[in-house]
């Protein structure tokens, strides 16, 4: 530590260089009692409950941040990264949605589905990032439908349909090929 850093009383996180991110708490003060509750809430879902067991069994943490933001499978630190707001003390539908998504995400590179890269020509890039979300949202929707009978369904449907994914759970309700699910997806359909 600098003498200048000494006479200002800066200390630690906040010394000469400003502030390091690696002394900076991101994680939500409630992320263990939402992970609990959320996997409870899940657990009907085969599907639901499928991706939190293959993210077990392969060791893919799940760090639910403060913040906003949509939910991330990040291949280089081998991390699922869900974003709530600090003052968010229960488990909210787009919590549950985006756990469904950043899980599935995680499954997709295991299975070797992983993420283009960037030097790809600019159409392989889009094709292989769209077909990937479709993927997730899929995923998104089954895990939905499966929980049906919960006194919690219309609430989660209620939020595929604002996060703009109510044609994609349709056209998988009615269980459409891939091409409808693309066009669906889409907003085509």
């Amino acid at each position: 530590m600098s003498e200048k850093d000494n006479e200002s009383g800066l200390q630690g996180a906040f010394g000469e260089k400003g502030t390091k991110a690696s002394a900076m708490n991101y994680e939500h003060p409630n992320s263990d009692e939402l992970k609990k509750k959320a996997r409870e809430m899940m657990k009907p879902s085969l599907t639901g409950l499928s991706l939190w067991k293959v993210s077990e069994l392969y060791n893919v943490p799940l760090k639910i941040l403060k913040g906003k933001g949509n939910a991330t499978y990040v291949a280089e630190e081998n991390v699922v990264l869900v974003y709530v707001p600090t003052q968010a003390t229960q488990v909210t539908p787009k919590l549950i949605l985006d756990l469904c998504q950043g899980f599935r995400l995680a499954e997709q590179h295991l299975l070797g589905f992983t993420t283009p890269k960037k030097e790809d020509d600019v159409f392989t890039y889009a094709s292989i990032m769209h077909a990937k979300t479709i993927d997730a949202i899929t995923f998104m929707c089954k895990t939905v439908e499966e929980l049906k009978d919960t006194d919690y369904y219309s609430i989660l449907l209620d939020e595929v349909k604002k996060l703009g994914h109510g044609m994609v759970y349709k056209a998988y309700v009615e269980d459409a090929s891939s091409e409808d699910m693309a066009k669906a997806y889409a907003g085509r359909q």
